[in-house]
């Protein structure tokens, strides 16, 4: 699963990291990790949540 989240240049990405990772843990495949990115047009994110135990996401 990959889910974009998109914001205007004036937002920071800290505001976009919380709506992406909401929809990631929709992802009904907990066995897999879930793949994100975000961006506000001038910089951006990957993200990845595993849900294995406590769910705990990386950004990179």
């Amino acid at each position: 699963m990959l889910v974009i989240e998109a914001k205007k240049a004036e937002f920071s990405l800290e505001a976009a990291i919380p709506q992406a990772l909401v929809y990631m843990l929709a992802n009904p495949d907990i066995d897999k990790p879930a793949y994100g990115f975000v961006t506000n047009g001038n910089e951006f994110q990957f993200l990845k949540l595993t849900r294995q135990g406590t769910p705990q996401y990386r950004r990179s």
